[in-house]
């Protein structure tokens, strides 16, 4: 009779490899782990930042739609509305203010933004993306052939 030399088991040196080989997937997946919660945190407050510029487009874009003459110096902006009043709005550190002809000033928390007019387009460029500026048009402005 023939025999073979089998091995039944498992040897020392593969259990090793299974164990260093357990302990890198277990450090790959608590660094996974520790990267997803810190995502889970941070978009509350993404969500918050983006609603807060939403918001205070939202009133430039109809202030700047009815504006007859658009003023623009260095963060800052005055919209002469039709009816003769005046809106002026403030670009700072601290964020956005604006002040409406009631005189109510309204503030939003919001990153520095850089603004500039050309005709009857205002444009607003936000520090963190430079390469994509927002432009608000006024209708009245376009139409009386200020925007050419």
């Amino acid at each position: 009779m023939i025999r073979t030399n089998r091995r039944n088991g498992i040897a020392l040196i593969e259990m090793l490899y299974i164990l260093a080989l357990m302990g890198i997937v277990g450090l790959m997946s608590g660094k996974l782990f520790v990267a997803s919660m810190r995502v889970i945190g941070s978009a509350p407050q993404s969500q918050d930042r983006s609603a807060r510029v939403d918001r205070m487009t939202d009133f430039l874009r109809k202030d700047v739609w009815g504006a007859m003459k658009i003023d623009c110096a260095p963060g800052a902006v005055v919209l002469t509305q039709a009816d003769g009043s005046a809106i002026r709005w403030r670009f700072s550190y601290e964020g956005a203010a604006r002040i409406g002809g009631d005189l109510v000033e309204q503030r939003w928390s919001i990153e520095r933004m850089h603004v500039e007019s050309g005709g009857a387009t205002l444009r607003l460029t936000s520090s963190s993306a430079p390469d994509a500026p927002m432009e608000f048009v006024s209708q009245l402005m376009t139409i009386n052939g200020a925007g050419q």
